[in-house]
């Protein structure tokens, strides 16, 4: 190790005392790895929105969400398609209530229960509430993490493996929005 390497560092002992000593500045393994791990933090991330429907997690991205609700009754629209529930007056504006069960077809039967909540999602000028099972909450993942799902549809952006017991399924929102 060359004279470069090496620091007077003042360190206080146990004592109280005040002690200088010759410390290595030169990088070691250990800080190598660390570099790695903060540079790899620093990749892309998502910040998602999570809900369940049949027991499996599915999201969207944050920027998306409005507000979540709980449950109240729904004004029925006659003439829309079976997915769409009908409408709910949310803080004075309007919202089409939108079943994902039925949409995705994940079975024909609606969410409801203590837990049973209604995500409004969507821009200024158009909102939709999503009936639910439950939230999961907003969490973040990394945009590297996304298999895409060719196989799944267009409504899904893909799917991200959080555990080998446990993964989520992304939504496209604009295209599900899109497809009232």
């Amino acid at each position: 190790m060359s004279n470069e390497d090496m620091r007077i560092k003042r360190v206080k002992g146990a004592d109280g005392n005040t002690k200088f000593v010759q410390a290595s500045v030169a990088p070691t393994a250990e800080n190598y790895l660390q570099s790695l791990e903060q540079a790899t933090d620093t990749a892309e991330t998502l910040r998602i929105v999570s809900f369940f429907l049949n027991g499996d997690e599915f999201a969207f991205e944050v920027g998306m969400a409005v507000e979540v609700i709980k449950p109240r009754p729904i004004t029925e629209v006659p003439r829309v398609p079976g997915h769409i529930l009908g409408l709910l007056s949310v803080r004075g504006e309007m919202v089409s209530i939108m079943d994902l069960k039925t949409r995705l077809n994940l079975g024909s039967e609606s969410s409801s229960g203590l837990l049973a909540r209604i995500l409004v999602a969507g821009s200024e000028e158009e909102r939709t509430g999503f009936l639910v099972d439950r939230m999961g909450g907003v969490k973040e993942l990394r945009a590297d993490s996304i298999e895409q799902t060719n196989g799944l549809g267009e409504l899904f952006k893909g799917v991200v493996t959080v555990s080998p017991e446990s993964r989520i399924t992304l939504l496209d929102m604009e295209k599900l929005l899109g497809s009232e």
